[in-house]
Formats: structure tokens, sequence, C-alpha cells
């Protein structure tokens, strides 16, 4: 890792000064959590009604980090899915799959 891209790596950003994208990324979620919310989900309690997985993975294996982990998380519970494996369509198709 060259110290340009550390340096990036550890920069911290002002929540202040984000992008559009970012503010409606961050709004979605929190509209996604109180959706969950109102509906009497509480999704930081374990479900012992129906199995959702812990922790997103990675096609791989590794686990997905920050908000993407969140977004999957609240898309296993919302949808019921058992696996807690996920790839984008690139991957799937590099892997034999089709859509």
């Amino acid at each position: 890792m060259t110290e340009k891209s550390r340096t990036e790596c550890n920069r911290r950003v002002d929540p202040r000064a984000v992008d559009a994208t970012t503010q409606a990324s961050r709004a979605s979620v929190a509209e996604r959590f109180i959706d969950m919310l109102e509906q009497g989900v509480r999704p930081w309690l374990k479900p012992w009604t129906r199995h959702i997985p812990s922790q997103p993975l990675r096609h791989c294996g590794l686990p997905y980090r920050g908000v993407n982990a969140i977004l999957l998380l609240l898309a296993c519970t919302k949808k019921g899915f058992a696996s807690p494996f996920f790839m984008t369509r690139a991957q799937g198709i590099r892997l034999g799959g089709w859509l």
C-alpha cells in the first residue's frame, strides 16, 4: 500500500460535508430501520423464530463490512433469506451463473 493510499484510507470525512449520494444512502438506511421499527421488528435482536444470517458474506466467504453489511442484513430480515452469501451480477456470471 502506498503512503498516499494509506493516507486516503485513514482520512476522516466531515459528516457535514457529504455529497448528495451519501446523504441519500444514509436516508435510505434510516428509512428502512424506521419501517422495521414501525412494524414491531427490532433488527438488532437475534430472531428465534426463523434463521436469518448473522453476518452477510461475499461469495468467497469474506464478510461484508460497513453500510453494505447493514443493508444486506436488512434485506435478509425483510425477505427471509436463509443463506448469508451474496454476490454481484458480474461475479455470478464469472462463476458460470446467469440471470
